[in-house]
């Protein structure tokens, strides 16, 4: 509701317009989202996701801690719709007259993201919630909810409005160590944005095996082929002490496609209860084609005396070339808002030839750099000598809203119909500073 104030200071008058997100004020000035100016509000990544309080059986997601949290309109709230920006000031979750005691309120564009394994090797199977537009906005918002698994985009909703009916996600996270939760703005303003995860749960599996097992990097590599990658392995007892040594090996997940990866650490010391941490090798396999790209979705298996103790997944993601991506300039550019600007992409490639795809990706999410800026072409290109040029057309579509105008975009690049889990591992990147002129 719009308020009007009138305070008086030494015989002045002054009128205070006070306006609830997404209302229309009387002028544009007064719009606190006008020319697509949001109040954003962020909790900083942790450096490394951290084991939460899930526990075998089922899970109310909001009693867990995001290990990063963004909020287009204030803080996410905890219990509540999103309401303004302020912390606690949202209303019941509420969609479609059915209100909820527990979930998240968030304001497009959101991103809360979640360990999905708990203190003691608890494994989560299965995420469900129900989505939609809270009942405070009426029947205004436009939204589109997606789920992304260690980065990869699992589920996407329909565009919803506070008149849409409520949907429910039912999803399989087995296997998979982040939930991200997003929310964006279709993609026409944030006005009324107001969603609600309402009800969030999930479903987690109590842990097999008495050693609980840990790797670096959550077990995600990138590798050029015929090259190793050292992982370091963690390990602690759970039932008390443990005579080793421990034997390992890798085993895929999918018993139709076993595992190419060779185990170069067969064999580590540990005795007692640890924990312990323990390099370990592992070599990619050659590939035979320049387009061809090994995945395995695999686990380390440990084993004491020939009987299985524990397991660790293993995501590794095998290239066929070594290849590097810088802009010319390097210093960065400067460009107007709403331009479209052609800029140089140096490529330094070991095999050929070799096609690619690019993606802008800023500030740790998707939305945000389609806010800012897009890649108007080429998606993609192919290059064919060891050394080559390349142009990108961007388009600058946003003012950064910071006092020097400046934005990083980071430009992704891997070969064709390759998505790996988490881009930010990616070796295949570069950086490109934009700073908008007037």
């Amino acid at each position: 509701m719009r308020s009007n104030f009138i305070q008086r200071l030494a015989g002045v008058t002054a009128t205070l317009v006070l306006v609830a997100c997404g209302q229309t004020p009387s002028t544009t000035q007064d719009n606190p989202y006008a020319n697509g100016v949001s109040h954003d509000w962020a909790q900083l990544p942790t450096t490394a996701l951290t084991a939460q309080q899930l526990t075998a059986g089922d899970n109310t997601l909001q009693y867990e801690t995001p290990t990063f949290a963004q909020n287009g309109w204030g803080p996410f709230e905890r219990n509540r719709s999103n309401g303004e920006q302020q912390a606690g000031d949202g209303k019941p979750l509420t969609l479609n007259g059915s209100v909820y005691k527990q979930g998240y309120g968030v304001h497009a564009n959101s991103d809360l993201r979640f360990n999905l394994a708990g203190p003691n090797g608890e494994l989560c199977t299965r995420f469900i919630t129900d989505i939609g537009v809270d009942d405070e906005v009426g029947s205004k918002g436009s939204v589109i909810f997606q789920v992304l698994l260690d980065g990869q985009l699992k589920y996407t909703s329909a565009r919803m409005t506070g008149s849409s009916p409520t949907a429910t996600i039912d999803l399989d996270v087995a296997g998979w160590k982040q939930l991200q939760l997003v929310v964006t703005s279709a993609g026409d303003g944030i006005d009324f944005d107001h969603a609600d995860w309402a009800n969030p749960r999930v479903y987690c599996q109590a842990s097999s095996g008495t050693l609980q097992m840990a790797l670096s990097n959550n077990g995600f590599a990138t590798v050029i082929h015929t090259q190793s990658q050292t992982f370091q392995l963690t390990l602690a007892s759970r039932t008390g002490s443990v005579q080793g040594p421990v034997d390992l090996r890798i085993e895929s997940t999918d018993p139709a496609s076993p595992s190419l990866l060779q185990l170069n650490t067969a064999r580590v010391d540990f005795s007692g209860t640890g924990p312990v941490t323990r390099d370990i090798v592992i070599a990619a396999p050659k590939i035979r084609s320049n387009a061809e790209i090994y995945h395995c979705v695999c686990r380390v298996i440990a084993s004491v005396g020939g009987k299985d103790v524990g397991s660790v997944p293993l995501d590794v993601y095998v290239y066929p070339a070594s290849t590097e991506f810088r802009f010319v300039p390097s210093d960065g550019i400067s460009a107007k808002v709403g331009s479209t600007v052609t800029v140089m992409v140096e490529v330094t490639t070991n095999v050929t030839p070799m096609r690619f795809t690019v993606s802008p990706y800023l500030n740790d999410s998707w939305a945000d750099s389609e806010t800012y800026g897009v890649i108007v072409g080429p998606r993609d290109f192919t290059v064919t000598s060891k050394i080559s040029t390349v142009p990108l057309q961007i388009q600058f579509k946003k003012d950064p809203p910071n006092e020097y105008h400046v934005k990083t975009f980071i430009f992704l690049f891997a070969p064709v119909n390759f998505t790996p889990p988490t881009y930010q591992n990616l070796p295949q990147q570069a950086s490109l500073v934009w700073t908008a002129i007037p």
